[in-house]
């Protein structure tokens, strides 16, 4: 479905060079045979998605033609005909601690009956910490090649109230040995340890690479069922690990009162790290930007603000010498002379 709504709107945009917008893209796409077969719900979610994607799309050839941005930018692409999409209900009505997920009539007409012993409406069980929260949509989420499903709750939670000081800023510099390194306006530092992580995927890189030889000796295709098994289990290590260090970071803040949160970040630094090959697999490795994102959530929930600094030139400018920062732009360097840099001339010279 996604894909029958995605063609509809890049054949409009190469003939017309404009965005077709989500009404009239339904309108092309509800009598399709991909949309019957869904749900309304979930249907309308996947032309959503092409929506979000294009409006995406537009953004970021905006920002290009401004010059702001350095990469290159392609309209969204097609998806493999054979996979998987996650499917999105923006509406569940929960029962006794159970969410019944519908299916549209097309689908019971077309497979009840073939599927007559085996038919079953799905049913999914809600966490019993969630049994009376709001929930307002619910997601499943096809991983490694559907092996296996993830479940997504979106509820709603209220703000909570805490006496923040409005001047008072953490700032944190990501990294490799030290995840985190963070320094607040109140004279506080602390470092959270990354080596933990190094560990998980050093093991991971190693393990990985047993499964893959025993594979090439055994002429076996593909990913195997022990390699996604490995892979969900190294995922959840690290995803518990970051969730917890960015919980820490926002627990610090309304410890200390801390109201903003700015954090240092390089745009495509992690295609473009050259730290040589065994360190640019350990920094890859690290989910740095999804460390990032947790952050962002926690400090929500909480009331404080999360700014994200670009920080291309802040190892060769100079704070003492109130070096100005431009932003890096891949597209049209420009090369900057810093204070330090003119010291040094100037003591080559003596």
């Amino acid at each position: 479905m996604y894909n029958v709504g995605l063609y509809r709107v890049r054949q409009f945009f190469f003939a017309e060079e404009r965005y077709l917008p989500y009404e009239a893209n339904y309108h092309h796409c509800k009598t399709n045979e991909n949309y019957v077969l869904l749900h309304s719900q979930v249907a309308q979610s996947c032309l959503k998605s092409v929506n979000e994607a294009m409006e995406g799309f537009f953004k970021l050839l905006a920002m290009k033609k401004q010059g702001s941005i350095g990469v290159k930018v392609g309209l969204p692409r097609y998806l493999d005909k054979e996979g998987y999409f996650p499917l999105v209900y923006p509406q569940v009505i929960v029962e006794n601690g159970i969410i019944r997920l519908p299916v549209s009539q097309e689908w019971r007409k077309q497979y009840r009956t073939q599927y007559k012993k085996t038919f079953r409406p799905l049913q999914i069980r809600v966490p019993p910490d969630l049994v009376y929260q709001k929930i307002i949509e619910l997601r499943i989420v096809p991983r490694f090649n559907a092996r296996y499903f993830s479940v997504q709750f979106v509820y709603e939670v209220e703000e909570a109230k805490h006496d923040l000081d409005s001047n008072s800023v953490l700032s944190i510099d990501l990294g490799i040995n030290n995840l985190a390194a963070c320094v607040d306006t109140n004279g506080s530092a602390f470092l959270i340890d990354g080596r933990k992580l190094k560990s998980i995927n050093q093991w991971f890189n190693k393990e990985m690479a047993r499964l893959q030889s025993t594979k090439d000796k055994q002429g076996i295709k593909g990913f195997t069922n022990r390699q996604a098994a490995l892979t969900r289990k190294r995922n959840f290590r690290v995803d518990d690990y970051i969730k917890k260090a960015a919980r820490l970071i926002v627990n610090h803040c309304i410890a200390n009162r801390i109201s903003k949160i700015v954090i240092g970040y390089n745009p495509g630094i992690k295609k473009e790290v050259n730290l040589g090959k065994v360190n640019n697999q350990k920094f890859v490795f690290i989910p740095h930007a999804r460390m990032v994102e947790y952050i962002k959530h926690f400090a929500a929930k909480d009331g404080m603000e999360v700014f994200e600094q670009e920080e291309s030139y802040t190892s060769q400018a100079s704070f003492v010498d109130n070096d100005e920062l431009p932003t890096w732009n891949a597209d049209n360097p420009v090369e900057k002379t810093f204070s330090y840099e003119i010291r040094l001339i100037s003591n080559t010279i003596k």
